[in-house]
Protein backbone atom coordinates (compact mmCIF):
# COMPACT_ATOMS: atom_id res chain seq x y z
CA UNK A 1 0.00 0.00 0.00
CA UNK A 2 1.29 3.41 -0.72
CA UNK A 3 1.57 6.27 1.51
CA UNK A 4 0.35 9.77 1.66
CA UNK A 5 3.77 11.14 0.28
CA UNK A 6 4.06 8.30 -2.17
CA UNK A 7 0.82 8.94 -3.80
CA UNK A 8 2.03 12.85 -3.72
CA UNK A 9 5.10 11.86 -5.79
CA UNK A 10 3.41 9.82 -8.07
CA UNK A 11 0.28 12.06 -9.04
CA UNK A 12 3.07 14.89 -9.09
CA UNK A 13 5.20 12.84 -12.02
CA UNK A 14 1.90 12.33 -13.61
CA UNK A 15 1.29 15.50 -13.89
CA UNK A 16 4.07 16.86 -15.14
CA UNK A 17 4.03 13.72 -18.04
CA UNK A 18 0.86 15.34 -18.98
CA UNK A 19 2.54 18.76 -19.20
CA UNK A 20 5.32 17.70 -21.73
CA UNK A 21 2.74 15.61 -23.45
CA UNK A 22 0.39 19.10 -23.96
CA UNK A 23 3.62 21.39 -24.90
CA UNK A 24 5.07 18.91 -27.24
CA UNK A 25 1.30 19.04 -28.91
CA UNK A 26 1.11 22.39 -29.14
CA UNK A 27 2.73 24.98 -32.59
CA UNK A 28 5.83 25.39 -32.42
CA UNK A 29 6.78 29.25 -32.24
CA UNK A 30 6.65 31.35 -34.97
CA UNK A 31 10.02 32.73 -35.75
CA UNK A 32 10.47 36.74 -35.30
CA UNK A 33 11.64 37.95 -38.39
CA UNK A 34 11.05 41.68 -36.83
CA UNK A 35 15.06 42.60 -37.22
CA UNK A 36 15.19 40.89 -40.71
CA UNK A 37 12.69 43.52 -42.08
CA UNK A 38 14.19 46.44 -40.01
CA UNK A 39 17.37 45.88 -41.74
CA UNK A 40 15.60 45.38 -45.04
CA UNK A 41 13.81 49.02 -44.86
CA UNK A 42 17.01 50.80 -43.74
CA UNK A 43 18.80 49.43 -46.63
CA UNK A 44 15.91 50.23 -48.98
CA UNK A 45 15.94 53.90 -47.63
CA UNK A 46 19.64 54.28 -48.24
CA UNK A 47 19.75 52.53 -51.28
CA UNK A 48 20.06 54.34 -54.44
CA UNK A 49 17.11 52.59 -56.12
CA UNK A 50 13.19 53.08 -55.24
CA UNK A 51 10.12 52.26 -56.20
CA UNK A 52 9.78 55.78 -56.60
CA UNK A 53 12.49 57.65 -57.93
CA UNK A 54 13.26 60.93 -56.69
CA UNK A 55 14.75 62.25 -59.21
CA UNK A 56 11.93 61.93 -61.65
CA UNK A 57 9.25 62.85 -59.42
CA UNK A 58 10.94 65.20 -57.28
CA UNK A 59 8.98 65.38 -53.60
CA UNK A 60 6.59 62.87 -54.42
CA UNK A 61 9.61 60.35 -54.50
CA UNK A 62 10.02 60.22 -50.98
CA UNK A 63 6.22 58.80 -50.51
CA UNK A 64 7.82 54.89 -50.50
CA UNK A 65 10.31 55.92 -47.80
CA UNK A 66 8.40 58.00 -45.71
CA UNK A 67 5.59 54.25 -45.69
CA UNK A 68 8.91 52.25 -45.26
CA UNK A 69 10.17 55.03 -42.43
CA UNK A 70 6.72 54.02 -40.85
CA UNK A 71 6.70 50.54 -41.23
CA UNK A 72 10.20 50.50 -39.48
CA UNK A 73 9.06 52.62 -36.71
CA UNK A 74 5.65 50.57 -35.92
CA UNK A 75 7.83 46.99 -36.46
CA UNK A 76 10.91 48.82 -33.90
CA UNK A 77 7.71 49.50 -31.37
CA UNK A 78 6.43 46.65 -31.45
CA UNK A 79 9.99 44.85 -30.90
CA UNK A 80 10.73 47.05 -27.94
CA UNK A 81 7.32 47.08 -26.67
CA UNK A 82 7.48 42.81 -26.43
Amino acid sequence: MLTEQEKLSQEDVEFVEAEEVKQSQEAPPKKDWSVAWIVLGILYVLSPIDIIPEAILGPLGFADDAAILAFLMKKLYDKLKK
